[in-house]
């Protein structure tokens, strides 16, 4: 019996070319989650490219100030049992025919390391979590990263063809990305990055209540099913079970702004297929999240171009592959 992953990645598949970017490619991705019957999805907004999600820092390796966007997107999970996490990711693209110290990992050939280009303060901001001040209408707390509860906040989706064309993606979390400081002497520059791929299979600390954050993957397959056990991310709602009904409490601080940021875009869309209220929704898994509201959200009509995206998982652990 297929799993929801298996659908997630078959659907992927179909749709996935060696000649797509990062953006198209995140777009069938996340059309692949909702296009699979028994997933539950809802896309929220494009910010990649324009100037919604900028974000000024002082960088400390190049002691100057900078700008850049915060991510290409940010996923939020929300589990019945792992609560709710989020992570900003920012996507790449491993382009073909650029020559590469390593190769890319098979099930046969795993690799220790796994190398690619990026832009350096997007790095930085990501993995040593900075405190960012928005810019324009775009205003988060600036500890939005710095006081997250784990590095798991800030991430990296770095998609590759591998030996047999298909296209597949290397999930980091960002701090245990290393980046060459060689970037053409620019804090906006291009430079060398590496993924320890010897990190796969490990995992972060956590709370007792949840499963700890995945750090590394190095297939489509491994990184949805660790999306739908609720495992990437960092949490932003602890559950808890309060006279046998589980719970969910925003922690940290910080994490309110991301659960209002989210809330305020669910209203303005419809729910995928069942047309429930959010706060029924969750409630219906044994989940009361307390920042939502119980007005009925509308449909997203738009679903081709999501940066901002939400996973629903109905399932429990053993449910899903």
């Amino acid at each position: 019996m297929e799993s929801v992953t298996d659908h997630v990645v078959e659907n992927f598949r179909n749709s996935a070319t060696c000649d797509d970017g990062e953006v198209d490619l995140f777009r069938k991705f996340a059309n692949s989650i909702i296009s699979t019957q028994s997933s539950k999805a809802i896309f929220i907004e494009e910010t990649h490219g324009a100037h919604k999600a900028n974000v000024e820092f002082y960088s400390k390796v190049h002691q100057v100030h900078t700008r850049c966007e915060i991510a290409d997107l940010l996923l939020v999970v929300v589990h019945p049992r792992n609560g709710i996490r989020a992570t900003f990711l920012q996507a790449k693209r491993r382009k073909n025919g650029d020559k590469y110290k390593w190769g890319v990992p098979t099930a046969h050939e795993p690799l220790p390391m796994f190398d690619f280009r990026g832009q350096f303060n997007q790095w930085e901001l990501l993995a040593t979590q900075r405190d960012i001040q928005g810019v324009g209408s775009f205003n988060p707390p600036s500890n939005l990263l710095s006081g997250a509860a784990s590095c798991a906040i800030g991430s990296m989706g770095v998609f590759y063809c591998d030996n047999l064309a298909n296209v597949e993606v290397v999930y980091s979390i960002a701090k245990y990305i290393t980046a060459s400081t060689k970037s053409g002497g620019k804090v906006t520059g291009q430079t060398k990055m590496l993924a320890n791929l010897m990190l796969r299979g490990m995992y972060t600390s956590s709370y007792p209540c949840v499963d700890p954050s995945v750090i590394v993957t190095t297939s489509m397959q491994e990184f949805a099913s660790q999306l739908f056990h609720g495992r990437v991310g960092s949490p932003v709602c602890l559950p808890y079970v309060e006279a046998n009904v589980r719970k969910c409490l925003p922690y940290p601080e910080s994490s309110s702004w991301v659960l209002d940021h989210v809330d305020k875009k669910l209203q303005t869309v419809r729910a995928i297929r069942q047309g429930d209220s959010i706060r029924n929704d969750l409630e219906g898994r044994g989940i009361d999240s307390r920042y939502y509201r119980a007005e009925q959200s509308e449909l997203f009509t738009d679903r081709s171009s999501p940066d901002i995206f939400v996973v629903w998982s109905r399932h429990g652990v053993d449910e899903v592959g």
